[in-house]
């Protein structure tokens, strides 16, 4: 479901943590979110067909440092976050591929797991969610680009996430005019691929 560019806006934000900007569907919902070690922008989308979940876009930046201060490397914090999703029911780590986006070495997984939905429901089923993540780090912030959804909406509105990778760059550096990005689709064929969709308008 590609939306034309007249379609799209722009975030861009006067916190300080939020050292970039992107393009994302003006019908969506951005909101700035402050949680206990992270800042993140919340751009919430559609509900699904069954009406019990929100697709939604995330672009979170935590500090990463370990109890002793020191930077914690992106392959660490990457495994740490994986190990935690494990004990998810029906997780699986289908693709992973590595590029550079912004000009930042960066790293891309999609998984899958199931969850029930509606939450905190009586009649709540198990359903299939589909993640496709990318983490990238500059000095000791870590940024995450997050594209969640129930598994019939996700291939459907997975350009939107791919425009705001196209169009995601930090204030302070230069437009790249081509983000060799590697996005895992399937995942035998992702290091073979520089994804044409990831050129930048």
């Amino acid at each position: 479901m590609e939306n034309k560019n007249n379609d799209y806006g722009v975030f861009v934000s006067e916190n300080s943590a939020f050292d970039f900007s992107f393009l994302y569907p003006r019908a969506w919902h951005a909101r700035e979110i402050k949680g206990s070690n992270y800042d993140e922008v919340f751009v919430a989308g559609p509900r699904n067909a069954e009406n019990t979940f929100t697709l939604a876009l995330i672009v979170r930046v935590t500090i990463a440092r370990d109890q002793n201060g020191k930077q914690t490397p992106l392959e660490n914090f990457i495994a740490e976050y994986l190990t935690k999703l494990h004990a998810a029911q029906g997780f699986e780590l289908r693709a992973q591929s590595s590029g550079k986006l912004a000009n930042v070495r960066a790293t891309e997984i999609e998984i899958t797991y199931t969850t029930l939905l509606p939450p905190n429901n009586i009649n709540a089923t198990r359903t299939q969610i589909m993640e496709r993540r990318i983490f990238l780090q500059r000095e000791n912030r870590i940024y995450e680009m997050i594209w969640r959804a129930t598994a019939p909406d996700y291939a459907q509105s997975l350009g939107v996430f791919k425009r705001v990778v196209q169009t995601f760059e930090f204030q302070d550096a230069p437009r790249e005019t081509y983000q060799p990005f590697i996005i895992p689709a399937p995942a035998a064929l992702a290091l073979a691929e520089e994804r044409a969709e990831y050129k930048t308008p």
